[in-house]
């Protein structure tokens, strides 16, 4: 994605980190239960960040897969967003 300003051009280049919080954020948005958001890739992701890919990965997969539950749903309903497309995890 670019963004033009009127003196130059510039490049909008989240983080790893950021594109995947963001996913989170955004589900967490169309109440998704807090804590309850789960994102799957081919990559290992941190132990301590478990919706974080390590930046290092470069899978042949970069599909992305986030499940998760919804405020005022049963607890065994589950829903899914995924992504197979791209040229990265990014």
């Amino acid at each position: 994605m670019r963004f033009y300003s009127k003196t130059r051009e510039s490049d909008f280049s989240p983080t790893r980190k950021e594109s995947f919080q963001s996913i989170v954020d955004e589900l967490e948005a169309w109440e998704a239960t807090e804590g309850s958001v789960r994102i799957e890739t081919a990559s290992q992701h941190y132990v301590d960040r478990p919706n974080i890919p390590h930046q290092h990965d470069k899978p042949d997969d970069v599909g992305v897969a986030a499940y998760f539950r919804r405020e005022g749903e049963a607890a065994a309903e589950e829903f899914a967003v995924s992504c197979d497309r791209g040229e990265s995890q990014r």
